[in-house]
């Protein structure tokens, strides 16, 4: 009976080996990026877990499994000197965009603001623009096709 647990043992740690996690803290694109990858079956190179990249103001940070896009992504960029800001969050589900979408951009004198649900790589139910107080508002079917009529709502001349 130990032997087959040791032989067991021996195997299991053999298969975990072949997936150990390794991470990678180094220049990457014009940047700097930290990464936890594993060497494939077949000796390829698979991003796994979290993911972050920053160059000058603007950073990046997520997540892969088995080397798709997963869960929640975000990027921001600042830049000082001018008060622009750029803040974006993306979900994704097996390496397809599905879930919330969010986008703001705002300067020094305006906010603008994006929101809508994506599924399978296309934009579903409703989409939502504000910017200076005009809101766009847009409904997609299924299909990502707009369905419907666009409303507008102007608060800022009235």
């Amino acid at each position: 009976m130990r032997y087959i647990l040791f032989v067991f043992t021996l195997l299991f740690s053999q298969l975990v080996f072949a997936q150990k996690l390794q991470t990678f803290d180094g220049p990457y694109e014009d940047g700097r990026a930290l990464y936890t990858f594993y060497e494939g079956k077949d000796g390829s190179f698979v991003l796994h877990g979290t993911f972050t990249f920053k160059k000058l103001n603007y950073i990046i940070t997520g997540g892969f499994k088995h080397n798709r896009m997963d869960g929640c992504w975000r990027g921001h960029y600042l830049n000082k000197k001018s008060g622009k800001e750029y803040k974006e969050t993306i979900y994704f589900k097996r390496g397809v965009v599905d879930g919330a979408y969010k986008l703001i951009f705002q300067t020094p004198k305006q906010v603008e603001r994006v929101q809508a649900m994506v599924r399978n790589n296309r934009f579903v139910g409703a989409a939502t623009r504000i910017l200076k107080g005009d809101t766009i508002s847009i409904i997609f079917d299924g299909n990502g096709f707009p369905d419907g009529q666009w409303r507008r709502q102007d608060t800022y001349y009235t």
